[in-house]
């Protein structure tokens, strides 16, 4: 019985808190390394500030901040690829993180966060991007290394990189 109460307190503090996103640090071999030599600009495209993940009431996530904090983690990714990150360049990429949920899943107490971005390029690209990640410590971590799944997966995406850099076309 005590377990039990124990459980439903933990649930509930984590139901008030809302989501502050941090996205993991990538592990080696997340991202498969490319030279870029070009420019371009990042911009938030969510118009969406409040969200929440559903779960014991809902834990409340700004999904503008989501979408501000994945951007800065993916600008940090393509520098270190030869990209240059400028507001001033002609190339744009619009990023939305539209949404945030988890998904039930026993064992009891593991976590699962899904994550779904839009990506739209100036050239017309449009691109869902769908991250799981399984946490056995709670929502927040399951979330924050979804978001770090989904920017491995938009620094890897070939059509991506072809639209910073056409000459990474293999």
């Amino acid at each position: 019985m005590k377990k039990i109460l124990l459980v439903i307190c933990c649930c509930s503090l984590f139901a008030c808190a809302p989501y502050a996103p941090t996205p993991a640090p990538l592990k080696d071999g997340m991202i498969t390394p490319f030279q870029a030599d070009a420019a371009i600009k990042i911009v938030n495209s969510q118009s969406k500030d409040d969200f929440r993940i559903t779960r014991y009431g809902g834990v409340p996530v700004n999904l503008k901040e989501t979408t501000a904090t994945t951007i800065a983690f993916l600008q940090a990714e393509f520098a270190k690829n030869g990209v240059q990150v400028s507001p001033v360049a002609a190339k744009e990429i619009k990023l939305s993180v539209d949404e945030l949920y988890q998904v039930p899943y026993s064992p009891p107490m593991t976590e699962i966060c899904r994550v779904s971005c839009t990506l739209e390029t100036g050239s017309g690209l449009k691109k869902q991007f769908r991250e799981n990640n399984v946490s056995g410590l709670d929502i927040f971590h399951a979330c924050n290394f979804a978001l770090t799944k989904v920017v491995a997966a938009i620094v890897n995406d070939e059509e991506v990189r072809r639209f910073i850099d056409p000459r990474l076309e293999r």
